[in-house]
């Protein structure tokens, strides 16, 4: 399956936290981890450093691992003191039981062998430990977004590339965890003016979806929204584009 080139993506990574568009997932990480001094978090997928941020702000030794040495570089410039590995998920370059806590958020659906990382998790946390794992769910057909509308094959691409929640605890269990539950964490829910998001341009790197589609592709959806937006003007009315997308927190801890 083709792979979101992050090398490429990685300057303008964060602006999808802007916004307060992630504050639910935040909220859902502080509250399952909660102020901890001293313990051991790794994320696993860590991009530019939102996330160690965070629990390094809540007192945690961090450490992040990526596979992208532009998002490790975003993530340094951020954290110059934690730990920050250039790896594969599938191969943790860490001894075993060295964590309290491993983070995958909205990664999971890049690694090339996901359950290959909960084994390897599994390894690297020390007894009562705890992974968190949040990610999109298009698999439950409840979320609505314009780039599955206008922009063919993402939606079809999604349900390949993202496990169902019910998947997720099924290879978590297969792994050797215990399934704690799964809760919504993010439910991001607006409407942008067709014109508007025409006139600001947009950028196929804001969104792994339209990141991995072709230029000729992005463009073909494009002029899809403009299409539909003229023929909204003729009829005195305005075209919006719907975001409407939930992610899911699922908690397993290692016995």
């Amino acid at each position: 399956m083709t792979r979101t080139d992050y090398e490429q993506i990685a300057g303008v990574f964060d602006r999808r936290y802007q916004g307060g568009r992630y504050a639910g997932a935040e909220q859902v990480v502080l509250d399952l981890l909660g102020p901890s001094p001293g313990r051991r978090a790794l994320e696993v997928g860590c991009g530019t450093g939102h996330w160690l941020e965070l629990l390094h702000k809540n007192g945690f030794e961090v450490t992040g691992l990526d596979a992208s040495p532009g998002m490790l570089e975003q993530a340094r410039a951020r954290l110059p003191s934690a730990t920050l590995v250039h790896g594969s998920a599938e191969q943790l370059p860490f001894p075993d039981a060295g964590f309290d806590c491993v983070l995958c958020i909205n990664a999971l659906h890049h690694f090339g062998e996901p359950r290959g990382f909960m084994a390897e998790a599994h390894r690297v946390l020390g007894a009562g430990g705890i992974l968190i794992n949040i990610g999109l769910d298009p698999h439950q057909a409840i979320d609505r977004w314009f780039v599955y509308d206008y922009f063919e094959s993402t939606r079809e691409l999604d349900l390949k590339r993202y496990a169902s929640v019910d998947t997720v605890r099924r290879w978590l269990e297969q792994s050797g965890f215990v399934v704690d539950g799964t809760r919504l964490a993010v439910h991001i829910e607006r409407q942008v003016p067709a014109s508007e998001a025409l006139a600001k341009g947009i950028d196929p790197r804001d969104t792994s979806q339209l990141a991995l589609l072709t230029p000729e592709a992005v463009a073909a959806g494009v002029d899809r929204i403009r299409r539909e937006e003229a023929r909204a003007r003729q009829s005195g009315g305005e075209l919006s584009l719907v975001v409407d997308l939930r992610m899911w927190a699922t908690v397993a801890r290692k016995p």
